[in-house]
């Protein structure tokens, strides 16, 4: 169960020093602000990653309507509030079966792990680089709206492997 602000990487060096284990891996990476599941295999089991790392996910998320911020996520600095912006839920579940549902094209966030070269986009970016990433293809299998309290909605979404939801 991995606790928001850890890094997968982190939670792999600790289960390594605590279990004397050389061998110890992850099944996909979470952003540091994401909770939860972190499948870990250590010694021999590590060659079976490769059969979890493909896998389709489900989050439960929340989200904050009219403003952006500049990593696309709570961590990052406020950039715009536009107070403006109203959605009911019947609107936001007719844009979500419309647009994010199937096979999708996204954007995934700069402020990603995603390598570039060798090292991680939000590296990059954070010692003042830049970067360029390209859309690509993701599946959206089913996308639940769960609350609704204007302007703080949660969703339930199962997606293919390599999805960002905050994208």
């Amino acid at each position: 169960d991995k606790q928001k602000g850890g890094s997968s990487f982190g939670v792999v060096k600790t289960i390594k020093k605590l279990s004397r284990e050389v061998h110890v891996g992850h099944a996909g990476t979470l952003d540091p602000l994401a909770t939860g599941l972190l499948i870990l295999a250590l010694g021999e089991a590590t060659k079976l990653l490769e059969y979890f790392i493909g896998a389709n996910k489900e989050y439960e998320v929340s989200a904050c309507f009219g403003k952006e911020s500049d990593t696309y996520d709570a961590e990052g600095k406020i950039t715009s509030v536009d107070e403006r912006v109203y959605c009911d839920s019947e609107e936001i579940k007719s844009v979500i079966k419309e647009k994010f549902i199937g096979e999708i094209d996204q954007m995934p966030p700069k402020y990603s792990a995603l390598k570039i070269n060798g090292k991680r986009a939000c590296d990059i970016l954070r010692r003042g680089g830049d970067v360029e990433l390209k859309v690509r293809k993701v599946m959206i299998s089913r996308f639940d709206l769960r609350e609704f309290d204007w302007p703080k909605v949660s969703f339930r979404v199962k997606c293919g492997s390599g999805t960002y939801i905050r994208s």
